[in-house]
């Protein structure tokens, strides 16, 4: 069943992550952040992979995450954006990391973008100072990224 908002082409979306936030802090705010939205895109976990944060804790924290705003909002489709670390995590940290999104999203059924930056992390001039987060032209590169990701919920 299609939500009523959608038929006209209007999607209401949710940003679930927020930057610099570990998923265990998310965690505690995930029911409070999530408002009457037709889709929940969750890019969480990237600072806890960047702190080396153990792996089954993230893992836990996001389903619990999504465990809230599921309950909160039965309907709700749940896009997982997932993340990537830097190498230099070492190879099993970052390969364990990479997939707890297609793990976490194959149990919940969500849709899966496998890397939120595709085309953007890493690419010098699409980051801003800091080399992590996109600039204003970054930015759009991964909205034209989501675009179809979101355009394939309502058709």
């Amino acid at each position: 069943m299609i939500p009523e908002s959608w038929r006209n082409g209007v999607v209401a979306v949710v940003g679930l992550g927020k930057s610099g936030v570990a998923a265990t802090k998310l965690l505690a705010q995930a029911g409070a952040r999530v408002y009457a939205s037709d889709a929940a895109a969750q890019p969480y976990a990237a600072i806890d992979g960047l702190r080396g944060l153990p792996l089954d804790q993230t893992r836990k924290n996001l389903q619990a995450i999504l465990d809230k705003v599921k309950a909160k909002y039965p309907a709700v489709k749940i896009v997982l954006a997932g993340m990537l670390v830097p190498p230099n995590m070492g190879k099993t940290y970052s390969d364990e990391f990479k997939n707890i999104y297609p793990d976490l999203s194959k149990k919940n059924k969500a849709t899966l973008i496998p890397f939120l930056l595709n085309g953007v992390g890493g690419v010098e001039k699409l980051n801003q100072a800091d080399g992590i987060h996109p600039n204003v032209e970054g930015h759009q590169i991964v909205a034209r990224n989501l675009t179809p990701v979101f355009r394939n919920l309502i058709h």
